[in-house]
């Protein structure tokens, strides 16, 4: 039996240049270091002849094109296996195509970043302040067609822009326009620590005493909101 151990993928794809292709065998009576092999491209003839102990070969030159490359192994009394080894591959030099990308479920932490290709590839989305340089990413390494990617955390209310850029399986890169979007805006109210004041600093057990506090908008949209006050003991964590 005879095994690529190397190579391009088969159904894969690599870019324009050498292409190298190793392989390996085994046999029921020639020991695996004794055995010989023949190779061939694109169905051009076996080679070497006599078939030689190289378990590797480069190629150069290929087209852009599909190719095929088979291999077999020869045990030492000449029997050739009659199942080559095969792998289908491509020469791509073609870059992908990225439709621009699309923005959705945008809160003010995050939003959905949406974009299709017209081959498997991956895709990192990169993004930035509106005014601002692209030092944000996001990596997906699955190929596909059909990509969707989260990205954040995002300031609430803020404008941003994105844009895709995409690498198929051969290492071709694209890069899609820019999208522009709006961050949502943030509601949040609180009661900070520093704005807590008592009418009396350390009041003694049994005194009486005031506490009030100032209640703040700590995000982007009108509030209105109310303190509750609670007695809590600590030593029995009770409200």
């Amino acid at each position: 039996d005879t095994a690529i151990s190397s190579g391009p993928r088969n159904g894969g794809s690599v870019k324009p240049g050498t292409v190298v292709f190793g392989w390996t065998g085994v046999d029921n009576a020639t020991p695996t270091e004794r055995l010989k092999f023949q190779y061939q491209m694109d169905g051009g003839g076996w080679s070497p002849d006599p078939a030689g102990s190289a378990t590797t070969q480069t190629f150069s030159g290929l087209a852009t094109s599909s190719h095929v490359f088979e291999v077999r192994a020869v045990d030492e009394a000449g029997h050739v296996d009659q199942s080559p080894a095969r792998c289908e591959f491509s020469i791509d030099e073609t870059a992908p195509t990225v439709g621009n990308p699309s923005v959705s479920d945008i809160t003010y932490i995050s939003a959905l970043i949406t974009w299709t290709t017209n081959e498997p590839t991956t895709g990192t989305v990169e993004y930035a302040l509106a005014d601002g340089e692209y030092k944000f990413s996001y990596v997906d390494y699955s190929l596909t067609t059909s990509h969707l990617m989260s990205i954040g955390p995002l300031s609430s209310n803020t404008p941003y822009k994105a844009r895709v850029r995409v690498s198929d399986e051969a290492g071709n890169e694209s890069l899609s326009g820019e999208v522009t979007f709006t961050s949502g805006k943030l509601c949040d109210a609180a009661v900070l620590s520093q704005d807590l004041t008592f009418s009396s600093p350390v009041p003694a057990a049994g005194d009486p005493f005031t506490l009030s506090a100032k209640v703040k908008n700590l995000g982007d949209i009108p509030v209105s909101a109310t303190a509750v006050f609670y007695d809590w003991s600590p030593q029995t964590g009770n409200v």
